[in-house]
């Protein structure tokens, strides 16, 4: 890929979600005197969704903004440049890794930081809210009108997909990345083994035979105590120290590596800017 330049994209959205403030997370961070210092970095369209539905009614109209992301991550991408998309809900996955497969022509790998699964379906979500649905989406399994963005083929190839952080989750969705096989690295696991020996184990799988692979972040799988802006604080989470550490030493560079995601911050819950930062940092651990 090029190195002149890094594309970031906002996808504005939080009606996907149970709060919807994280809508104003791209728009703090273009703003951001953190980011300000990241060379090479061009921001590019924010994605702002023009419905007002929330739950199962947002179906349409989330699929209308992620077709919209998806169309400029994959433009980006056959342009060989690189990219960063800030959410908004993590309903921002389904049009980034949308974007990315059709590029690649290709079932791509994911690397998924999150405290929950977000692996439900209408038919097993309690609170039908589409972000917690995202990953099952791009695993072929949700409304066509989620699954079947830019082509009707899953995105992402369920030998390639490796959750880490996990703590926070439902049965019935667990039961399906079960029945795939994906692999999760659940929070205990990574107090046990350690950030790095997690990341190696994760890598080798999400790289495994493909195009590459690419990394979405969601705020609430780091430690609230270092990213507090976040709907929901589960403790303990990825510190997130470790985690720039690791991406320093274990992304950066790698010629596999597609993309990064960082969704679901929520500026209103910030804590002197601690959140802010640390999505700066991320960034410039893996471009800069």
């Amino acid at each position: 890929m090029e190195d002149s330049i890094i594309n970031i994209y906002g996808f504005a959205s939080g009606n996907a979600a149970a709060d919807s403030a994280c809508c104003m997370g791209p728009i703090i961070m273009e703003n951001s005197k953190f980011i300000k210092d990241i060379p090479n970095i061009e921001w590019k369209s924010h994605i702002l969704p023009s419905y007002i539905e929330t739950q199962l009614e947002a179906i349409e109209g989330s699929s209308i903004a992620c077709t919209k992301l998806a169309k400029h991550i994959n433009s980006c991408l056959t342009k060989s440049q690189k990219f960063t998309v800030i959410g908004g809900d993590h309903s921002s996955a389904i049009g980034t890794w949308s974007g990315v497969s059709h590029a690649a022509n290709d079932q791509i790998g994911l690397i998924w930081i999150d405290a929950h699964l977000d692996s439900h379906t209408p038919n097993t979500s309690a609170t039908k809210n589409i972000h917690g649905m995202a990953l099952a989406c791009l695993l072929g399994h949700g409304p066509e009108e989620l699954t079947n963005i830019l082509h009707p083929k899953p995105k992402l190839n369920k030998e390639n997909v490796v959750l880490i952080g996990v703590r926070d989750y439902e049965p019935q969705e667990q039961e399906l990345l079960n029945k795939l096989g994906v692999k999760i690295i659940y929070m205990d696991q990574v107090i046990k083994d350690g950030l790095p020996n997690c990341f190696e184990e994760a890598i080798e799988i999400a790289s495994k035979n493909n195009s590459g692979f690419g990394m979405s972040i969601d705020i609430d799988g780091l430690d609230p105590n270092d990213a507090p802006a976040t709907a929901i604080k589960t403790e303990p989470g990825i510190k997130t120290d470790e985690l720039i550490k690791v991406l320093a030493e274990k992304i950066k560079g790698n010629s596999k590596f597609l993309g990064l995601e960082i969704a679901e911050f929520f500026p209103d819950y910030d804590i002197e800017q601690k959140t802010e930062k640390v999505i700066a940092e991320i960034i410039k651990s893996i471009y800069r």
